[in-house]
């Protein structure tokens, strides 16, 4: 009796030992499925984790805008531009027989709003083999001319570009009068430039002259293509004209007179590029 009985406690003792274990596993179990406790260091860095993914996951689902209309033409194809549409402009500016006119194209279903100057090499190495057959041309060529979306006491419906001027000036023989680099400078400011501060020389040629857009050349660059002391200025009603040259482009023909030794007056210099708002209201009177 004794044996069993030490045998029966024995027993008891490994049963309770091993009730103890299996106890004790699950609640590591429990606790293993149920995730670091609240507050802990490794429960933070999950939450982190997981809104970290859900930020994730939100920017790979956003939902797409409202689709919107392309408005530009960069998918059009270049085309030629039909001999009829020529006479005026060739009027207007008075270009020679050797303007290139076949190097001049616009969009397709661009209205001809503007006027690209192709390189020669371009236009027939490329596009008059049919390149615009195999792939999209995004972009070439420089601005040429571009149409006036309001005539005011104009004729003409087109304005010379700024972009492309030194390819067209070669062959302008109307609407294009050299300056004296005190004249020129003047001409290169932003805002309404009235004709009383120009020299009495100057002003004559710019009185008589019919509303619409004229080039002003540096005296002594009439032929240097390359420095491209050309400006393209609007001749407005009254006794007045605009600069139609990006304020950018402005700035760098500024240093170029700079670099040939000219300065101008100090107050001069600070208002060619501040006198914008000052004539802004003025603006509307001659440009849209």
């Amino acid at each position: 009796e004794k044996d069993h009985d030490d045998i029966s406690e024995e027993e008891r003792d490994k049963s309770n030992t091993d009730g103890e274990g299996t106890d004790k596993n699950e609640s590591q179990i429990e606790s293993s499925n149920a995730g670091p406790s609240k507050g802990s260091e490794d429960y933070n860095n999950k939450r982190s984790d997981i809104g970290k993914n859900e930020g994730e996951s939100k920017i790979e689902r956003a939902p797409r805008g409202k689709h919107i209309k392309k408005t530009d033409l960069s998918n059009e194809n270049f085309v030629p531009i039909s001999d009829d549409f020529w006479p005026a402009i060739v009027e207007h500016f008075g270009l020679t027989p050797a303007f290139p006119k076949q190097q001049y194209m616009s969009r397709a279903r661009g209205e001809s709003k503007v006027l690209y100057f192709i390189s020669r090499s371009i236009k027939e190495n490329l596009i008059d083999r049919g390149i615009q057959d195999r792939i999209t041309v995004i972009n070439s060529g420089l601005k040429g001319f571009e149409r006036q979306n309001i005539l005011r006491d104009c004729d003409m419906s087109y304005r010379v570009a700024q972009e492309g001027i030194q390819f067209l000036i070669p062959y302008m023989t109307k609407r294009i009068f050299n300056a004296s680099i005190d004249d020129f400078h003047k001409c290169v400011r932003t805002g309404l430039i009235k004709f009383d501060g120009f020299s009495e020389s100057f002003r004559k040629v710019l009185e008589p002259l019919e509303p619409g857009s004229f080039v002003v050349v540096l005296e002594g660059y009439e032929k240097d293509i390359v420095k491209k002391m050309f400006v393209v200025m609007w001749r407005c009603r009254g006794v007045a004209m605009n600069c139609l040259v990006a304020k950018v482009e402005m700035e760098a023909i500024i240093a170029k007179l700079r670099a040939l030794g000219y300065v101008g007056k100090e107050s001069r210099e600070l208002d060619i590029l501040n006198s914008g708002d000052q004539d802004k209201h003025e603006e509307g009177e001659c440009m849209d």
